[in-house]
């Protein structure tokens, strides 16, 4: 089966890639929420998101020999 890293904030996650793009399908489609801090107030916004909003790059397919490799290796050692 074809496997897929989406990145979602600073971490990535690895799917099955008919899922990953599931996942991005639902982003692309959600709207976008902010939280502002300005001269001690918070304002908080709503909005759609712009056309392109970089939802392709938060996708890499990866090759079945480098996730075998990866899933072999295990988490990393601190």
């Amino acid at each position: 089966m074809i496997k897929a890293v989406i990145t979602v904030g600073y971490k990535d996650y690895i799917l099955d890639a008919k899922d990953a793009l599931t996942v991005l399908e639902v982003l692309a489609n959600a709207e976008r929420f902010e939280q502002r801090f300005s001269a001690g107030t918070t304002t908080y916004h709503v909005y759609e998101q712009e056309p392109d909003n970089g939802i392709s790059e938060l996708l890499k397919i990866i090759r079945d020999n480098l996730y075998r490799m990866a899933k072999l290796a295990g988490r990393p050692e601190k």
